[in-house]
This record gives C-alpha cells, sequence and structure tokens, in this order.
C-alpha cells in the first residue's frame, strides 16, 4: 500500500462525512470536559481535522478550475458559510446578549459597535461562530495570498500565526519570559481578543490542506501509521508538560497536533471511496451539533446549576446535551422538507 492516489472527489463518498460525524462528537466531549485527562489533547484533534478537511477538498476543486472558475468557486464557498453564520446568528442573538453582555450593551454606544465588528470579524458573537468567520477570513486570505506566494512561504506565513495562537493558549509562561511576543501578543490582543479561537489558527489549517491538496508526493501508508503512534505520545507527553508547568487543563492548541493531524487526514484519504445513504445525512448533523452544542449545554448549565442549583457530573452533561442537539437536529432535517420551513436548509 504505498503510491496510492489521494482520494480528490468527495462524492459519493460516505468516510468524511462519518468522520465529520465523529469529530462533532469530540467537539461536544471537549465542552462538556467528558474526558479523562489522558485522552484530553486527543479530543483536540476535531477542529484541525474539520479545518483539513474543508480546505482539501476546496483547493482539489479549484485545482481543476480554470482560471476564471476559481474566484467563482471561493466566493460560492465563502457565501454558504456566510449565510450559516447568519442564520445562527439570528437565531441564537437572544442567547448571545444575555451570554456576551460586554459586546451588545455599554453606556457608549460607539464602543458595542466596535466591539461587536471585532467579535464578527476575529472571534465569536455566538456560541462556537468562531469557526465559522475563522474559515471565511482565513480561506479568503490564503486563496489571494496563494496568487502571490508559494506554498513554502505560506506555511511559513501561517506557522507563525499558529505559534503565536499555540503560545498564547498554552504556555503563556514562554510569553512572560519572552518580551517580544508578550508585545506582539499585546498588540494582536487588540484586535483579536481570543488568539487560539481565531483566524490565526484557521489559517495555518486552511494552507495546510491546501498544500496536501497540491501535492504530488506520496507518504507510505505504514510511515504514516507510524508517524501517528509517535506523534500520539507525544502529544500526550505535550500535554502533560504543559499541565505540569502551568496546573492548568484548559489550552486548545498544541504542537503535537500538526504531524498528527496532518498524518491522520492523509491516511483518511487513503480509504477506498465508499457511498453510505446515510452520509449526507451525518453530514448535515455534524455541522448541526457544532452549531447548536454549545447554546444547548448552557441552557442545561444555566437552568440546574443557576435556578434549580443542582450538579449533574460532565458524562450526565455530555449525554443530555447529545440527546437534545440529536433530536433537534433530526427535527431540523424533517422540517426544512416542506416549503413552509424551507429556510432550514440553511442551518447546516
Amino acid at each position: 500500500m504505498y503510491n496510492q492516489k489521494i482520494l480528490i472527489d468527495k462524492k459519493n463518498n460516505s468516510v468524511f462525512d462519518i468522520t465529520k460525524y465523529f469529530l462533532s462528537i469530540m467537539v461536544v466531549a471537549i465542552h462538556c470536559n467528558l474526558s479523562p485527562e489522558i485522552l484530553y489533547p486527543w479530543l483536540r484533534l476535531a477542529v484541525p481535522l474539520f479545518f483539513l478537511i474543508s480546505s482539501f477538498f476546496l483547493f482539489k476543486k479549484i485545482g481543476k478550475a480554470t482560471s476564471e472558475e476559481k474566484n467563482s468557486i471561493v466566493w460560492n464557498y465563502i457565501k454558504r458559510n456566510a449565510i450559516l453564520y447568519l442564520f445562527w446568528f439570528v437565531v441564537l442573538l437572544p442567547l448571545a446578549i444575555h451570554q456576551q453582555h460586554d459586546i451588545w450593551i455599554d453606556e457608549h454606544n460607539i464602543f458595542c459597535i466596535l466591539r461587536f465588528i471585532r467579535s464578527l470579524l476575529f472571534s465569536s458573537t455566538f456560541p462556537a461562530s468562531w469557526y465559522i468567520s475563522s474559515t471565511i477570513t482565513a480561506t479568503v486570505v490564503v486563496f489571494y495570498l496563494s496568487k502571490k506566494l508559494n506554498n513554502a512561504i505560506l506555511l511559513i506565513i501561517s506557522g507563525a500565526c499558529y505559534f503565536l495562537a499555540c503560545v498564547s493558549s498554552s504556555y503563556p509562561f514562554v510569553v512572560e519570559l519572552v518580551p517580544v511576543l508578550k508585545n506582539i501578543l499585546s498588540v494582536v490582543g487588540v484586535f483579536i481578543p481570543v488568539p487560539y479561537n481565531s483566524f490565526l489558527v484557521g489559517i495555518f489549517w486552511i494552507t495546510c490542506g491546501k498544500c496536501i491538496a497540491e501535492s504530488k508526493h506520496q507518504i507510505r501508508t505504514n510511515k504514516l501509521i507510524i508517524m501517528i503512534i509517535i506523534s500520539a505520545i507525544l502529544l500526550e507527553i505535550e500535554y502533560l508538560f504543559h499541565v505540569k508547568l502551568t496546573n492548568t487543563i484548559n489550552s486548545d492548541l498544541y504542537f503535537m497536533l500538526i504531524p498528527m493531524s496532518t498524518s491522520i487526514f492523509i491516511l483518511l484519504c487513503r480509504i477506498p471511496a465508499w457511498e453510505n445513504k446515510y452520509g449526507v445525512t451525518l453530514r448535515k448533523i455534524s455541522t448541526l451539533y457544532y452549531v447548536m452544542h454549545l447554546s444547548v449545554l448552557y441552557v442545561i448549565r444555566a437552568l440546574l446549576d443557576r435556578i434549580y442549583h443542582i450538579k449533574i457530573d460532565t458524562g450526565l452533561q455530555f449525554v443530555a446535551t447529545l440527546l437534545i442537539v440529536t433530536v433537534l437536529s433530526i427535527i431540523i432535517l424533517i422540517l426544512e422538507k416542506n416549503k413552509k420551513f424551507s429556510l432550514l436548509k440553511y442551518s447546516h
């Protein structure tokens, strides 16, 4: 199994649809604090793989297009993500106002407007929205930079962005030790309040997806498996090293996510294409899980903890959240078939 061609056609291929579904469950597990400590960093593979899957197929499509078609492909992609963002922005607006009161309410209206614009472009306006806005911003940046720069330069630039985001998330002690980094991040923080949940992360993974899509080099499958095993061990070591030094377990990014995520993704591309009748449905549900789960979890915690003063463990939070978003997803997919509720198709 060497020199196998990477799959370039996602149509009728359920491998990635099913993968996305399980990745969305991993994201729910992260936010419910479900995993035991030893598994925590591996769950963080979910977001990089989401980025890689989307970027890979987008740039594969662009690679087969004419010069005139490329801009159209990118802007249609941006349009779909922008509509998804707008749909859930409207639906979750009341909850977003309640959760992020400082963004929306201020005695000086101009500050509200500026904070809202900053959140819209570089952060979140509703729970989980950073990923969608990051996808939009980073895709535009990578696409237009790629017209002037080669992939090696793009990787250096986007790698620097990832480095800044990673140290701000998992290595704050390094920032304190290096004044230059501290100064850079203080400037970045004016525009991007949470670097590790911003397009600084997206631009790197989208660049990686583009590079894989355009690469003609093949890595033997056995080497990929060895790389995954080694990077999984090193990822765990990196995580434990970080926890021991900083005494926190809330970090989002790790450097060893890079070799592990890319190796897993390339290995997924080696799986022969196959079609499952539920594949497309699972892909839609994965999107619905992602955009809804944090809001559902927030409501569960607010009702039980703040109102009824009931504490439930992370396992029950995970089961309850997953059950509710599954029911809501099924309802949405059923209702969207009715012309009266056709707008629901924009929810995923």
